[in-house]
């Protein structure tokens, strides 16, 4: 097969018999944490990072980014089966001389008396997002793959592992169409998990730590994602692979994300939805209908802060229809009620999208404070309302400040990780402290599954039984007093990061251990 010089074959895998897959933001490749410990006598610190595929990135910007020091740079390429963002490999040498180094070449550069210059290695990488302090992916990538385990003892020291095992970091976007968000990056997940698979032999174990969750969707584990993820997990088991993909709970049981009602008959029920000032991005709602009934029966209406509809049959729209919202003849917001929903094959949902509210061109921007849905119910039979606000925040730990709009009231179940109720996947919730005083965190999402009144709205593609509770709970906090868990800066140590994403670490270490017995 002939290559293009930008295209790295998807044939190059790993010949490590156990893999560890990340898939988050942010991999310090070079750091001491991530040296192989089983090599040569006298040989200079090599990464286990095999592969590290940046999604956002290209070839030619990732080379344009180096700080030009005069050394050679990491040979970047587009992955050959993807055809998007910028990959380097630790062990394959480029077809062009001129092109730059492998991962492995290029960190050998700045090695001095036996220990790498991090900080030029990184600058002169091309690789941006090394340029913070701490990134969530080193962070997480120590507390499951790091040696020492940086959860140990202080002064206590393991016999090095059996065996080294390779890394493969996949980078999800920070920005998808413009968008500063994580919770639309659902293809590029699918994508992520396919690279990791591909860089590993069929038979290898791989274990892969997926840092990523949305809050809006099914919750039921029908969604598009988790469909997604079960079948690969079945179908690379099917092959011989061990395969797990362990996936935080998500920290939003305190954030005011979900509401949760019952509208009986000929009943009227009001949800406050609270948009923040100078938002910069559109917010999306996703309101779940689920009846014995005829879903036609229940409508609902939107109304903008301070408004009030002059009769009371004015603006409800019920499902099969849509509404435009404006302001100065302007579109604002849009409310759309489909007769079936692409997300899930379960239910009704109702979607509303608002617009920014800070600046956004010439056009005005969507007022905010207090929006109101009304929601009725005109049929004999009761509904049952879940509405999730999607998460408007950057993908973990990428950088950027909270954005994000709440219910006024709000309930703390039904706040697992929207893709954590698949059937094959590891669901990881957080505890603080590893005493017996130690409880579940008051962030760590639960369930239940959004409920459903008669067996009859559960479709047969569902198969078997979603989960509706995390798998397993884990350290994510050291104590009360002491918030997060401490880990690997980008250089250095000392950095120390709070939430589910933690602990799930904490169990791919475990998984990952079991796998070499």
């Amino acid at each position: 097969m002939v290559t293009s010089a930008t295209h790295a074959p998807t044939s190059i895998r790993s010949t490590c018999p156990n893999i560890i897959g990340f898939v988050d933001f942010g991999c310090a490749f070079a750091h001491p944490q991530f040296r192989r410990c089983l090599q040569d006598a006298g040989a200079g610190p090599e990464t286990r990072v095999f592969a590290l595929w940046d999604q956002e990135g290209t070839p030619e910007g990732n080379r344009a980014g180096a700080s030009g020091s005069g050394l050679r740079p990491p040979a970047w390429r587009t992955p050959e089966c993807f055809g998007y963002g910028a990959e380097v490999l630790r062990d394959w040498p480029p077809s062009d001389a001129e092109e730059g180094l492998r991962l492995g070449d290029f960190i050998a550069q700045y090695v001095k008396e036996g220990e790498v210059d991090q900080r030029r290695c990184y600058a002169d990488s091309g690789y941006g997002a090394l340029n913070a302090a701490t990134t969530h992916g080193t962070h997480v990538m120590d507390l499951a793959a790091g040696y020492p385990d940086p959860l140990l003892p202080p002064g206590k020291m393991p016999a090095p592992p059996p065996t080294d095992e390779d890394i493969v970091f996949v980078q999800l976007p920070r920005h998808f169409n413009g968008r500063q968000t994580a919770g639309l990056l659902r293809a590029q997940v699918v994508d992520a998990i396919r690279y990791i698979f591909s860089r590993a032999a069929d038979h290898a174990a791989v274990t892969i730590n997926l840092s990523y969750g949305s809050n809006a969707g099914p919750h039921d584990g029908s969604s598009l994602l988790e469909r997604a993820l079960d079948d690969a997990i079945e179908a690379r088991r099917a092959r011989g692979g061990s395969t797990d993909i362990v996936i935080p709970a998500g920290n939003s049981r305190n954030q005011d994300l979900h509401m949760r009602l019952e509208v009986g008959k000929d009943e009227l029920q009001k949800i406050i939805w609270q948009n923040i000032p100078h938002n910069p991005t559109t917010q999306f709602i996703e309101i779940w209908l689920d009846t014995a009934g005829n879903p036609h029966d229940c409508q609902i209406r939107v109304s903008k802060p301070q408004e009030a509809w002059p009769a009371a049959q004015d603006g409800w729209i019920e499902v099969g229809q849509m509404a435009r919202i404006e302001e100065n003849n302007e579109l604002i917001a849009m409310v759309v009620a489909p007769e079936r929903v692409c997300q899930s094959p379960n239910g009704r949902m109702i979607l509303v999208a608002v617009a920014p509210t800070g600046p956004l061109g010439n056009r005005a921007p969507a007022p905010y404070g207090d929006w109101t849905f009304e929601i009725r119910n005109t049929g004999t039979e009761p509904v049952t309302v879940n509405a999730w606000c999607e998460r408007d925040d950057p993908v973990f730990g990428s950088g950027g400040s909270p954005r994000q709009a709440r219910f006024q009231h709000s309930n703390e179940t039904g706040t697992l990780n929207s893709i954590a109720h698949g059937q094959q996947t590891v669901i990881v919730g957080g505890i603080v402290g590893m005493g017996l005083g130690g409880g579940e965190a008051s962030y760590s999402g639960q369930g239940p599954l959004r409920c459903f009144p008669t067996s009859r709205n559960l479709r047969s593609s569902v198969k078997g039984i979603a989960k509706a509770r995390p798998d397993i709970l884990a350290i994510s906090d050291e104590s009360p007093a002491e918030p997060g868990l401490a880990a690997a800066a980008v250089i250095g140590y000392g950095s120390r990061l709070s939430g589910t994403s933690m602990a799930a670490a904490v169990v791919t270490r475990m998984l990952v251990a079991e796998k070499r017995i």
